[in-house]
């Protein structure tokens, strides 16, 4: 009789992980995905402030917009000459 029991306890230990582990293991992989994403969240949040930031300055700042027209689109005012240098090499002092 003794035997039986083991044998049925050992048997319910098994059925129980086999029902209860699945489950663990697919808890913690979705914590670790819910972990990511979380940070990916603030990292887009931080990116969305500055991003309404440069917005701002680009509808009401005139100075910001001239900055952002000569340096990334290469504009100049009216009557103003640009130099370009070519083949300047730079040197390590």
């Amino acid at each position: 009789m003794p035997k039986i029991k083991i044998i049925f306890v050992l048997f319910i230990l098994a059925l129980l992980a086999a029902i209860f582990v699945p489950g663990f293991l697919k808890f913690q992989k979705l914590s670790g995905i819910n972990q990511d994403l979380t940070e990916r969240i603030k990292e887009l949040k931080i990116e969305n402030t500055q991003l309404n930031r440069e917005v701002k300055k680009l509808k009401n700042d005139p100075f910001y917009i001239e900055k952002i027209a000569r340096e990334k689109m290469k504009m100049s005012k009216k009557g103003e000459l640009i130099y370009k240098v070519s083949g300047a090499e730079k040197t390590d002092e």
